[in-house]
């Protein structure tokens, strides 16, 4: 591109293959101006006011001059003495703030500093397990090891569930035996010791009143019937107290449990019967005290029994004149016979047709103590 000049175009030049512009026209003279016929407010904004100056920014105040470090002090250590195994760097040493090495690109970061005791812990540390957490953080949780515990846990739910299963067996096992063994009926042995136990119980579950009754008849010599009237129960049970002599020695080496009395009148009240009832532990230790005692021998082993004030108040161990005995399970019956008036053995002449009721008074106590329990399950007296 040149320039060149234009002869037929005086003041205008033009570039090589470019036509130039052609000239504007003149602007008009500018109107007049006309007097404001518009209403006392205006649709345009008003003129703004002048700004103020800007004031100069102030100078930026020089920074402080660094502080001096601290002077460190040295432990003083005694003379001759050795200094600690641990090292200044150690003792009371801090990561300053912000001065962790960043990682570089595809590098795994350093492992965080642990803060020693007293200091903070640097920032994105995780404490470790046993030390205590700074403060506002979760403690840090144990690691947890896998592998064979899962196995381990699995064997031992299965023995607990084995030792389970083998005791819920044996309690249901046990359990039909103790129902068998309940609701089966008893055996001929159980039914012979319990009635056994029946009836050497009785002198403890019958009332002194059933052992002893109110009345009993007996026939006389001339085979006149008659009925002996009970005076009165002998309070107590020690055998002790009812037996005298040698004969309480025997009784307590045989066991005797227990020794009941009462005395009755004859019809007349002319003669007098003490009746005692001993009880043994067995049938057979009852039979060897019966066998030790002599029947029909003075002195008796039972002591009379009087009450006062009636027709036995005189009759004592002195007035005792015939004596009898019998044996029937657990059970010895002892009767001792005297006169109503007390009079001594040896000053009477002994008549055996007037004491003979003594062995009629004698059965007739002994054998409903002694008869023979019937084990019967139908009854409410048994439990079978």
């Amino acid at each position: 591109m040149h320039i060149r000049s234009c002869p037929a175009c005086p003041g205008s030049c033009t570039l090589s293959g470019v036509s130039a512009p052609p000239p504007s026209p003149p602007s008009p003279p500018p109107e007049p101006e006309q007097p404001d016929s518009s209403p006392w407010f205006s649709h345009e904004p008003w003129p703004s006011e002048p700004l103020p100056p800007e004031e100069p920014e102030p100078p930026a105040p020089e920074p402080p001059a660094p502080e001096p470090p601290a002077p460190e002090f040295e432990r003083s250590q005694p003379p001759g003495s050795q200094a600690p195994p641990y090292s200044e760097s150690q003792w009371g040493s801090q990561t300053p703030w912000g001065t962790q090495q960043q990682p570089q690109w595809g590098q795994q970061p350093p492992p965080a500093p642990q803060p020693q005791w007293g200091q903070q812990p640097s920032p994105g540390a995780q404490p470790q397990w046993g030390s205590p957490p700074p403060w506002g953080q979760q403690p840090a949780q144990p690691p947890v090891r896998r592998g064979g515990s899962g196995v381990r846990g699995a064997a031992l739910v299965a023995s607990l569930l084995l030792v389970a299963a083998v005791c819920l067996v044996t309690a249901v096992v046990a359990g039909m035996k103790a129902r068998a063994e309940q609701t089966r009926p008893p055996t001929a042995a159980e039914r012979s010791q319990a009635a056994a136990a029946a009836v050497a119980d009785r002198w403890q579950r019958w009332p002194t009143g059933m052992i002893f009754p109110a009345s009993l008849s007996y026939t006389t010599s001339l085979l006149t019937q008659e009925t002996a009237r009970r005076i009165g129960i002998g309070p107590g049970y020690a055998c002790s107290a009812a037996l005298a002599g040698p004969v309480a020695g025997l009784a307590r080496r045989d066991g005797c449990r227990a020794a009941v009395r009462a005395t009755y009148a004859d019809q007349l009240q002319g003669v007098l019967f003490t009746t005692g009832v001993l009880a043994f532990p067995t049938p057979e230790r009852a039979a060897a005290f019966a066998r030790a005692i002599a029947a029909d021998r003075l002195p008796a082993g039972l002591r009379a029994l009087a009450f006062p004030r009636t027709v036995s108040a005189r009759f004592d161990d002195a007035a005792r004149q015939v004596t009898t005995r019998r044996q029937a399970g657990p059970y010895v019956v002892i009767t001792v016979a005297g006169y109503a008036d007390g009079r001594p053995a040896a000053a009477a002449q002994r008549r055996s047709s007037v004491f003979a009721p003594s062995r009629q008074l004698t059965s007739a106590i002994l054998t409903p103590l002694a008869k023979p329990a019937t084990v019967n399950c139908a009854n409410p007296e048994w439990s079978c």
